[in-house]
């Protein structure tokens, strides 16, 4: 059996209190990053203890979590956080996801499975497997 294997970043964004998303971050085990070229904002990557995905459960509880709307309470008004991931199970299966979130908690999303069903659309009547065994 093969193990799922990812990487995931976000974008550059502003937190309304710095502290607070901080300590959050360091709560889920992220990581931070910063820019000179984006000054006064921050980028997240998980830590090791999520394998390259963003954590989906309390690292010290284990109950579930939704980090996105956890994410969403730290941004600054006006920001957009977006959330990047793909992954691999060998050349089993690979896949990819990207959400866009706001202060409010709107968020939108697309997956790279959505392919099937553009090209489906597209080209009625073709024959289209999907890219795995």
């Amino acid at each position: 059996m093969a193990d799922y294997n990812c990487v995931s970043r976000t974008n550059y964004f502003r937190g309304k209190d710095v502290p607070a998303f901080k300590a959050w971050a360091k709560q889920r085990g992220l990581e931070i990053f910063t820019s000179e070229d984006h000054a006064g904002q921050f980028a997240l990557a998980p830590g090791d203890d999520y394998y390259g995905a963003f954590p989906s459960h309390d690292g010290e509880t284990n109950e579930d979590i939704d980090f996105v709307r956890e994410l969403s309470a730290h941004l600054e008004e006006r920001s957009v956080a977006v959330i990047l991931e793909a992954g691999a199970e060998k050349l089993r299966y690979i896949n990819g996801y990207a959400i866009a979130v706001n202060a409010r908690g709107e968020s939108v999303q697309l997956f790279l499975d959505d392919i099937y069903q553009l090209a489906a659309q597209a080209f009625p009547g073709s024959d289209i497997t999907r890219a795995e065994y």
